[in-house]
Formats: structure tokens, sequence, C-alpha cells
């Protein structure tokens, strides 16, 4: 079986959690709205310059989509953002024939799904108290691996989590079939600070410790995953994962902010295994 282990590959760019005005899950209307976003990154395979990465569009208050672009200009991608109101009820990426679905049980995401093709590839299931997400069960059915990033959340601030949500599709894909990965998450007050991820006998466990400053990601849905750091109220300062067989990867994260104390700059470093890698993102605000 395929090692269970949380590789600190470098996926595209979301980023850290943050702050949104209101709880009710799916309804993203942050007080200071993402515009660009930039990346960079330094390895022993080479340095990649600062270039444009995401490009945010906004209806008044409504984010409507988000341009992706590769390093060279190229577009990568678009992702369509659909509502019922305020609330986010799916995401559209026509390039592919891909699209993700939220359905809500209350103030609470229940359920996403993802689609190619019209045909539901994995889906998401979440549990929760006293308000806070505690589990999250993702089912990959093992038809098809994601052309862009909506089958799994796609940031820096969490390599463990996305890359194993991208090394399960993938085993899911060419191994067996349907994969079932399980989620439990613990919280110290409004801060994920611990997530145990289970699948059929292996584990992993991810650690994290934060700031006091505003993230304005908090309460964005992308993707299928609805990233775990998207219900975060603060940026993560250092991760650490322990997989199956004892290896660990730790990150620390340097942050930069503006008079009003959010993030302009994050700079993700590898600590361990490996020191010499790192991963910078910027963001623009709209004025």
């Amino acid at each position: 079986m395929k090692k269970f282990r949380f590789l600190p590959v470098v996926l595209g760019v979301l980023f850290v959690s943050m702050m949104a005005s209101c709880t009710k899950d799916g309804v993203y209307t942050p007080s200071k709205k993402i515009q660009r976003v930039y990346n960079a990154s330094s390895s022993p395979w080479g340095d990649v310059d600062k270039y444009l990465a995401e490009s945010w569009n906004w209806d008044s208050k409504t984010l409507s989509s988000i341009d992706y672009f590769y390093s060279d200009g190229d577009t990568k991608y678009t992702q369509n953002f659909s509502y019922d109101g305020k609330r986010l009820t799916r995401v559209d990426v026509y390039k592919y024939s891909e699209y993700c679905t939220y359905e809500y049980e209350g103030k609470y995401l229940k359920t996403s799904s993802y689609y190619y093709k019209n045909k539901m590839e994995s889906s998401v299931a979440y549990t929760y108290e006293s308000g806070k997400l505690t589990q999250m069960v993702i089912t990959y059915f093992g038809n098809k691996k994601s052309e862009s990033n909506l089958l799994f959340a796609n940031m820096p601030i969490e390599p463990c989590i996305a890359n194993t949500m991208k090394s399960f599709a993938e085993k899911a894909d060419t191994e067996r079939g349907m994969t079932i990965v399980t989620y439990q998450f613990t919280w110290t007050d409004d801060n994920i600070t611990k997530v145990v991820g289970t699948e059929e006998g292996n584990m992993m466990t991810v650690t994290y410790s934060y700031d006091s400053k505003k993230n304005p990601l908090k309460g964005f849905l992308d993707g299928e995953s609805a990233s775990l750091s998207f219900y975060s109220k603060n940026n993560v300062t250092r991760s650490m994962e322990v997989d199956t067989d004892g290896d660990s990867y730790i990150y620390s994260y340097t942050y930069t902010y503006d008079g009003d104390n959010y993030p302009t700059m994050v700079i993700r470093t590898m600590i361990e295994p490996e020191s010499d890698y790192s991963y910078t993102t910027f963001y623009e605000y709209n004025k």
C-alpha cells in the first residue's frame, strides 16, 4: 500500500485562513477584499521570481471569479462562483468541465461534491460540535484526477493537508477505486490546532501554532475540500506533521502586515527535513 505521507511539494496558491464578517458557512464578505496574489519560491531546484498568480474579481461585495496564472504570465484557468443570495452554491472551472457543489444544513456546510463532466468523482461530509468543525470525511470514487485545483484545497499555508488530498485522489484513480480519508480536528479557542487524518489503518497528525492577527480568508470556500485553515481565526506561524512511520515535516511562517493587521506577505520555510526551501506569497487588497 502506498505510504500515508504528507509530502512537502509546492502547489499553487490559495493561502492563509483569514477574516470574514459573518459566521454563516458559504457566505464570504471580508472587510478587506483581496485583489491580486503574487508568488515566489526558492528551492534546490531553482528560484522562481515574483509573478502574478491570481486575480480576484468582485461584483460589489461578492467574489465572482478568480483567474489563475502560470509564472510566465499565461492563464491557467478561471474559477467562477455561483450563489443563492450571498451563499456560495457552486464553483465552476469551465476549461476542464469541472465543478463543485455545496449543500448546507442551517448555517453550516453539510456536504460538498466534485464533478467532472457531470459525474461525481468525490465528496466531503462535514460534522460540527458547538458550532465548530470536528470531522471531515472525504470519499474519492477513483475515476478522475482533477486537471485544475478544484479537487482539493491548494494553499501553501497547509502543504501537508493539500498534498494528502491530492495523493489520495491519485491513489483512488490508480490503485483500488474508492478511497475514504477521515480528518478529526481539535480546536483551541477559535483556531484549529490539531488535525488527525486516517486512511485504512494509516495515520498522520498535524499540529499548528498561530499569531493574533486577522486572516482575510476565514469563511471562504474554494474547491471541494473547503480548506481547513479557512475555519481558523488567526494566521499559522508553525506547522508540524508526523506520519505513520514517524517522519516529520516542519514549516515556519513569517508575516508582514499592513496598518490594519492584514497580511501583505507570508514566507513559508521548510525547517525539517530540509531548510533550503521557502515559498513566498504576496497579497494586494482593493482600496
